[in-house]
């Protein structure tokens, strides 16, 4: 079988979507591709270059959906769509430092879109992580929510959340609005 990068990401992604992170190992890609463990280090050297080569795929289709011209609210619903479309995502980039290619262009554009908001330089930075942790954070809940009905649970559905994207809108309005207070 012939073995790259693609397919090894393709994996990875089908593991994390179906089972979570915590089954992301490299003897369990290297079962699916069919192959020993030690041909997979051939191809990648440990479990943390999967984790960048994921977030490398994940923001690679971010930046395919965007153009300098698009507001930093669309940005963030295209993130926070990519992010929902890899299971365990939220996982993945809190334990990846910020340096794969496409992720970088990412935050750079993200912090122009910042500037424009009238974040100085000195506050990039904490304000993007802000942000980014908002996203993070919402992916998360909505993720632990779609698997709870009113049926199935005794969580009080009122305080739950009605319309996601409404709700999700309004916190990065929050956010928006908070950092233009402060210019």
């Amino acid at each position: 079988m012939n073995i790259s990068i693609t397919r090894i990401i393709d994996v990875s992604v089908d593991i994390l979507n179906k089972d979570g992170i915590s089954s992301l190992t490299m003897r369990k890609i290297a079962d699916r591709l069919q192959i020993a463990a030690a041909s997979l280090y051939f191809h990648v050297k440990d479990k943390r270059e999967i984790y960048g080569l994921i977030i490398e795929y994940i923001c690679s289709a971010i930046l395919n959906q965007i153009t300098l011209q698009d507001t930093l609210e669309k940005i963030c619903f295209i993130i926070r769509k990519e992010y929902k479309a890899v299971g365990d995502s939220p996982q993945l980039f809190a334990v990846s430092p910020p340096i794969t290619e496409s992720r970088i262009i990412l935050i750079n554009m993200i912090f122009d879109k910042l500037r424009e908001l009238g974040v100085s330089d000195e506050h990039l930075a904490v304000s993007g992580n802000l942000l980014h942790n908002y996203i993070l954070s919402f992916v998360t809940n909505e993720k632990i929510w779609e698997n709870y009905t009113e049926e199935d649970s005794d969580i009080p559905f009122e305080v739950g959340i009605s319309d996601i994207n409404k709700q999700f809108k309004f916190g990065l309005q929050v956010i928006f609005k908070g950092l233009e207070v402060l210019r």
